[in-house]
């Protein structure tokens, strides 16, 4: 059976999977060019907080009701997802979402 696409002179299901891991390849290369070697440590981590939520399901009145809990812990270095040097700050990324700067040394 032909492909409906390449009749209609849309890209076929192959030519889309070579364009994507060539994109996926692009993104590699410049996130490589962008990514900073900067070594984060734990004890440059002390004192920021990392939050999350956790789903609870629970019976309420018979009913079953989905409770949110908010979780604050430590932030550990795997939470980073990027740093980089802001003049005498290294400015991060976490995995929750916030912007944390801390000083340099």
């Amino acid at each position: 059976m032909a492909d409906k696409g390449a009749a209609q002179g849309q890209p076929t299901v192959e030519e889309l999977e070579k364009k994507i891991a060539t994109l996926e390849e692009q993104l590699k290369e410049q996130a490589g060019v962008q990514e900073d070697d900067l070594k984060i440590t734990a004890a440059q981590l002390k004192g920021l907080k990392y939050n999350s939520a956790v789903r609870k399901k629970v019976k309420e009145d018979g009913k079953e009701v989905v409770k949110t809990s908010l979780i604050e812990r430590q932030l550990t270095v795997k939470d980073v997802l990027a740093a980089r040097q802001d003049g005498d700050e290294i400015v991060i990324a976490t995995a929750d979402g916030r912007k944390h700067r801390i000083p340099a040394k």
